[in-house]
């Protein structure tokens, strides 16, 4: 039993709840690290943007985050499962977000 609920706290609702209660204490690096690859990629690509239009001043991916969720009060339910991809649905204070999450080297990331 133990091991099941091992298992299960590590799956795509997992994620979620983790990006969101990084998302709530306001830790952009921290967010940064939970998004997928293909988000990670999209958001190092429009750091650079914003750095060339800041007249060449560096901008960090992390600060191109803007996610505002308010601590623990949301519901997670899984949509669809299958494989490496997931879609996690989030109920946030009456509004609902899909989250698409996907495996990578074994751990559940979210993209955006």
């Amino acid at each position: 039993m133990i091991v099941l609920l091992a298992a299960c706290g590590r799956g795509p609702e997992a994620a979620v709840r983790r990006f969101l209660d990084i998302a709530a204490s306001h830790q952009r690096d921290r967010l940064f690290e939970e998004l997928g690859p293909a988000t990670q990629y999209r958001m190092k690509q429009d750091a650079e943007r914003a750095a060339l239009m800041a007249g060449r001043r560096p901008v960090a991916p992390p600060q191109m985050l803007a996610v505002e969720v308010p601590p623990g009060a949301y519901r997670l339910r899984t949509l669809r499962h299958s494989g490496d991809e997931a879609e996690v649905e989030a109920e946030i204070v009456g509004y609902k977000q899909r989250f698409r999450c996907v495996r990578v080297a074994g751990k559940w990331k979210v993209e955006l």
